[in-house]
């Protein structure tokens, strides 16, 4: 595994910061291209400068080289291809897939082993940025967006807006209704925060096979088990979600063959429950950015197909109701 090696663009005069935006759920990242043709992630972010330092000492896959861009900004290397755009490749996604467990359970060891020497000041806190679920819906969709839900609700004015209209309103209940029944402690172990296939780039020109790196960690306190439901959560997201199941059967299965102790922290929600919460969290964003004609982001886009809509709604049906495909993500609190 390569060092993480640091260097300072102030030492770089060759590197010609040029380049284009990348649309996200929240934001938009700058590229950065230096005359070689290499690209790098931009970030206005010190606190996920110093988690990337922590992960390298545990010796997890993070990007080889970060460059420091005064005053408090940094660049990663680009090494891959994220993860979420691979899972349309029947060849590789279950291999893949399974990998990301291991990776998580690996993550999760490392973690748990220098947890009572890692400096909480890095931890994230933010209720928007934390991985906490129930914390994170409450931040992100009851209180910061009443409004433009309301809002959002006043435009829908065509067929398509009417009906995605209701299943927001539909979402919000059923969120609230989740959220409710779920009680205890925001958590106590140190954990990733934001493990999803967004953030996992995949090299398949490595030597040794597809190899997999972590990008934008916002490692925080939490359950264990918030980092395993994101990561199925936004999988069974995808358009192409449901015929991912037996791939994410083998996530789940590779994660606890290394790492079998996700409990903790006390939170009284299964495992399918805190899916169904992070599914109806992140969609509900997607559905009010679509209601309001963001649809930069692809997933945000994808709302336009009426069959993707059909998928999700039959799906967060399924979750919620705890049938179907959601019996493989129990565990043993129900």
């Amino acid at each position: 595994m390569s060092s993480l090696e640091t260097i300072s663009s102030n030492n770089l005069p060759e590197l010609i910061w040029t380049g284009g935006l990348v649309p996200t759920i929240t934001n938009r990242v700058q590229i950065l291209v230096d005359n070689a043709g290499v690209q790098y992630f931009r970030k206005q972010d010190p606190c996920q400068r110093r988690q990337l330092k922590l992960l390298e000492s545990l010796e997890l896959p993070v990007p080889p080289v970060i460059v420091d861009i005064p005053p408090d900004a940094f660049a990663s290397i680009y090494c891959g291809r994220p993860l979420s755009e691979m899972l349309n490749d029947k060849s590789v996604a279950p291999d893949l897939l399974a990998k990301a467990g291991r990776v998580l359970g690996r993550t999760h060891l490392m973690l748990a082993e220098r947890s009572p020497h890692i400096d909480r000041s890095l931890l994230r806190t933010e209720e928007a940025h934390t991985a906490h679920i129930l914390k994170s819906f409450r931040a992100r969709y009851i209180q910061s967006t009443v409004e433009p839900f309301a809002v959002a609700l006043g435009q829908a004015d065509s067929s398509r807006g009417k009906e995605l209209a209701s299943l927001l309103a539909c979402m919000r209940a059923c969120s609230q209704a989740l959220v409710d029944r779920a009680q205890g402690p925001d958590g106590t172990h140190v954990i990733y925060g934001d493990y999803k296939p967004d953030n996992i780039v995949v090299d398949l020109t490595h030597i040794a096979g597809p190899h997999l790196t972590l990008i934008d960690p916002h490692i925080c306190e939490g359950d264990r088990r918030f980092d395993v439901a994101k990561f199925v959560s936004r999988v069974l997201l995808e358009p192409q979600g449901s015929k991912l199941l037996p791939g994410l059967y083998d996530f789940v299965g590779s994660y606890r063959s290394i790492f079998n102790e996700e409990r903790g922290g006390g939170v009284s929600a299964s495992l399918r429950e805190l899916i169904a919460m992070d599914s109806l969290n992140v969609l509900s964003s997607y559905v009010l950015l679509s209601l309001k004609g963001d649809c930069s982001f692809r997933l945000v886009a994808a709302l336009g197909n009426k069959d993707y809509r059909s998928y999700l709604i039959r799906h967060l049906e399924k979750l919620v109701a705890g049938g179907s495909h959601a019996d493989v993500f129990k565990d043993s609190r129900g």
